[in-house]
């Protein structure tokens, strides 16, 4: 039987280990078939904006090189493009098609203002979609011209939330929900607690929703030639349901098919019409346009990216850990020629514990006289804020989320659901009074309860006072605009929660000033190392693995803020984490 298994194993072994030089074989033959396009002249720059957009994808080229048409440029990347189309005489245009990006209204205002600074050039910018999003729309509306679908549609519709709410369902079924938590805003707790929204976070929600829609309608107005109350029709009405209101109301210039779009731009280019139109992708025109050369300085400025969740522990892509970072952190302390540090927050907030990890590292780097300036991208809220709120300067832009200065935590209670609808009892032994305190099988007890209660407002006390400290303002100056309320950027500028209203060039600029370089480079941070075979194995996981094509599929995804609410559930430490995601379509 041994020898049998050893065989066995020894066979999957060699299988593999085949597969895998086929892969890698197919891989290299891949890159050197794989030769820098040449781009002709009277082309035209294509920006397809669909699936996820990171802000810095964590790939390095290798891999894009390989895998082109199936990954996503970083929003850095496609900025870069345009940045570099501008000056390029070989690119008379950029055709803007936008899907179904997943990014935030902060990263929109980052390509808009780029596409902005490349219309000064003089060339144009036209807009192509079937359907319009009200992100989308706020990204294209700076295009010379906006086309649309003879059946498409506008979705200019205002911006909502719906929030699903279990505790009648728990109830029903046996389990119960220990929750505590520090400041009224702080609804993450909620669909756990409630049946419908409370009014402090229904008030928080309008309050950030009506001046996400003010910021970004007034940037509409200023590049398209609508009346106000004409927009208000529009969107309040929903008059984009019907394509031909958007050309009546001046949303869109002209609604024509693809294929008359596609022989459009080919006049546009000059480009007779049984010549074929020289569309690259922004991966191609990264790939073979010449860039020009950076010039290296022995002075160095850290930009540090901090994406997504705040986790404990572990190094993967989309989280912030402080394992994660402490290479970075080592590099900034010990290298002299790394004078400022920027670090651009992307992150709704997580783990409390892990979120002070990080602000003490920030902190010994400061200790050194070294200037920390920070960037918020389309969130930096709750954790995302603790770990920004020491930093010299804070600049965000008018539509980064933040605030969320609040805590919580949940435990679970199981005894309802065993006892009385499985049938499943537990008996126990205890050599102290709390042994047992946070076990699930078990009720919490009032001693219990105080005991976590206190545990989290205590937390929620270390919160207020370090963003005192961090912004020079008394614990109840913070708290009267903490208690986990969410808060637009521009106006958390006005609060004092932020300095300076503008994007990652700004804080890289204060940084420089702050540090007195006149000449320096950027080091960006974290590196990712991996060799081309381990790129491509997790590639290749990632391609084939079947959970994530499940959880991605367009049915599934209905019921994601299902699936947010019951990873809350997860939770036994303090939370400093926004209380909800939102996603901009």
């Amino acid at each position: 039987m041994k020898n049998f298994l050893k065989n066995v194993l020894a066979t999957i072994t060699g299988i593999v280990v085949f597969l895998l030089i086929i892969v890698f074989g197919f891989a290299i033959i891949a890159a050197s078939s794989n030769s820098a396009p040449v781009i002709g002249s009277k082309s035209t720059l294509q920006i397809k904006l669909n699936g996820p957009i990171k802000e810095k994808a964590e790939n390095p080229d290798q891999l894009e090189l390989l895998f082109d048409k199936n990954l996503n440029p970083d929003l850095g990347q496609i900025v870069d493009a345009i940045k570099l189309a501008k000056e390029d005489n070989k690119i008379k245009g950029i055709f803007l098609e936008p899907l179904f990006p997943e990014m935030g209204y902060a990263s929109a205002t980052i390509l808009r203002n780029a596409l902005k600074d490349f219309k000064s050039s003089g060339k144009y910018i036209y807009a192509y979609s079937e359907f319009y999003t009200p992100l989308t729309y706020y990204v294209s509306s700076v295009a010379d011209s906006i086309f649309l679908s003879p059946n498409g549609m506008v979705k200019k519709t205002g911006f909502s939330a719906s929030i699903p709410f279990f505790k009648e369902f728990y109830d029903n079924i046996g389990i119960k929900w220990n929750i505590f938590y520090a400041g009224q805003f702080k609804s993450a707790t909620e669909p756990l607690r409630y049946n419908k929204m409370s009014e402090q976070n229904r008030f928080q929600l309008h309050e950030f929703f009506n001046g996400l829609y003010k910021n970004t309608k007034d940037s509409i107005l200023t590049v398209r030639n609508i009346n106000k109350d004409s927009m208000e029709s529009f969107v309040n009405n929903f008059k984009g349901l019907f394509p031909q209101n958007a050309v009546k109301y001046g949303l869109v210039d002209s609604l024509i098919y693809k294929i008359d779009f596609t022989r459009l731009l080919k006049e546009k280019n000059g480009i007779p019409a049984k010549k074929k139109l020289k569309l690259i992708s922004i991966n191609k025109y990264r790939r073979g346009v010449k860039k020009p050369k950076i010039k290296k300085s022995k002075n160095k400025i850290a930009v540090i990216y901090m994406q997504g969740d705040i986790v404990d522990a572990g190094k993967k892509a989309g989280s912030i850990s402080p394992e994660k970072y402490a290479k970075a952190f080592d590099d900034i302390l010990r290298k002299d020629n790394i004078k400022g540090v920027v670090l651009r927050v992307n992150s709704p907030g997580g783990s409390g514990s892990a979120s002070d990890e990080i602000l003490r590292a920030i902190d010994r780097i400061k200790e050194t006289g070294k200037p920390v300036i920070v960037s918020m991208g389309d969130y930096a809220a709750s954790g995302g804020y603790y770990i920004s709120c020491h930093a010299d300067t804070i600049v965000a832009d008018a539509n980064s989320l933040t605030g969320s200065i609040g805590v919580f935590g949940i435990l679970p209670e199981f005894k309802e659901l065993m006892d009385e609808k499985l049938k499943i009892h537990f008996d126990s032994v205890k050599t102290h009074k709390m042994s047992l305190a946070f076990s699930p099988q078990y009720n919490m007890d009032s001693d219990s309860r105080k005991l976590m209660q206190s545990y989290i407002e205590n937390f929620y006390e270390q919160f207020l006072n370090t963003v005192a400290k961090g912004r020079n303002m008394t614990r109840d100056e913070v708290h009267k605009i903490a208690q986990g309320r969410i808060w637009l950027g521009a106006t958390a500028k006005k609060i004092g929660l932020v300095d300076v209203l503008g994007n990652l060039d700004t804080a890289i600029e204060i940084c420089a000033n702050k540090a007195k370089l006149k000449e320096y480079s950027l080091t960006k941070y974290p590196r990712v190392k991996n060799n081309l075979l381990q790129q491509l194995i997790m590639q290749l996981s990632e391609q084939t693995d079947m959970e994530s094509k499940i959880l991605n599929s367009k049915y599934i995804r209905t019921f994601k803020p299902v699936l947010e609410v019951l990873e809350n559930t997860e939770i036994t430490e303090p939370q400093a984490r926004l209380p909800f995601d939102i996603e901009f379509k």
